[in-house]
């Protein structure tokens, strides 16, 4: 009986790591771990506690990567904000520039 609740919540910790991670990986690549945890917990006998310790390393794993994506796309983020502050600023000197210069076009 505890055995079949366990498999159960296994189950369904590895469907949410599915859905969770499978816009973060290539699908195969999620298919794969997840199959491979999936044939870990079938061939866990009565150590549980070993599978359940294998398992979250997996998704540990997984949420490194996942980590690590979400950090590059930040970075990316805030160099191209840096970029736009810095073009705004070019920006508006240039407008201030122009606008110095329309009252000498307009006096001719």
């Amino acid at each position: 009986m505890i055995a079949g609740r366990w498999l159960d919540l296994a189950s369904l910790m590895i469907t949410s790591a599915d859905l969770v991670f499978s816009k973060a990986l290539d699908k195969a690549t999620t298919r794969g771990l997840v199959s491979m945890t999936s044939a870990r917990v079938v061939t866990c006998g009565g150590g549980t506690a070993s599978c359940f310790s294998g398992f979250t390393g997996v998704l540990v794993e997984l949420l490194r990567g996942e980590y690590s994506d979400l950090f590059k796309q930040l970075t990316r983020a805030s160099l191209q904000f840096k970029d736009a502050s810095t073009n705004n600023q070019e920006l508006k000197s240039d407008v201030e520039a122009l606008r110095a210069k329309i009252p000498s076009f307009l006096n001719r």
